[in-house]
Parts: C-alpha cells; structure tokens; sequence
C-alpha cells in the first residue's frame, strides 16, 4: 500500500482538465474560484503557423507573464521577470537586423520589385 500524506490549505494551483477543476493543495474549507477566459483563435493553432521567428515564442511567453502579474498586482514578480523580458527583446530585435540587413530598401526607381514608378 502506497500513502501520500497531505495537510489541506488554502490553494495556490488549479488545473483544468476533462471539463473539470482540480485545486491543489485539497481545499481546507470554501473559496471562491473566478475565472476569466478569452476565445482561442483556432486559426492560429494549425501546424503551418508559427511566429515569424522562433526566438518569439519565449519572447510572448514572458510578455504574457508579465502582463497576467500585472492584472494580479504581483509587482515583485513582474520585476523579476521584467530582466529576462529585455533580454528576449534585444534577441530579437538583433536577429531582424541581421535578417533585414540582406534586404534592399524598395524605391520608387525599382522597376522589378513590383513598384510602378508613375505612381507614388
């Protein structure tokens, strides 16, 4: 026989899984559950779609973070996560220099990148 001891509490977790919420640790009494949610664009959610570099999912990740400890006013942890945010940001945007850097600026003297010279 295998035992998990546990000491109900307060929860600090929840999943929901199967139509159903799991609180951990087992709730010592009644709380209150609010829960807020938004549609998922299931477009987005195909195989073929991704962001434009793959260095920008951790990049959301962490903005997405933030964004929640702020809804939260969790301001300690937003100030530790902030470090970390900055740095994905500076990854990325040196990888679009280096990426745009092979690229030629369309004037409207180019007769071959689809620019008509007539209009402006």
């Amino acid at each position: 026989m295998q035992v998990v001891p546990y000491t109900c509490s307060k929860p600090v977790s929840i999943l929901y899984t199967e139509n159903s919420f799991i609180l951990r640790p087992v709730p010592d009494a009644v709380y209150r559950v609010e829960v807020s949610t938004s549609k998922r664009p299931s477009y987005l959610l195909t195989a073929d779609t991704m962001p434009e570099l793959a260095e920008w999912s951790q990049y959301i990740a962490y903005g997405a973070s933030i964004k929640l400890l702020q809804d939260r006013l969790d301001m300690d942890a937003v100030a530790m996560l902030t470090p970390e945010f900055k740095n994905q940001e500076m990854l990325i945007n040196r990888r679009k220099i280096i990426q745009n850097a092979q690229k030629r600026v369309a004037t409207i003297y180019m007769n071959n990148g689809n620019i008509n010279p007539f209009t402006f």
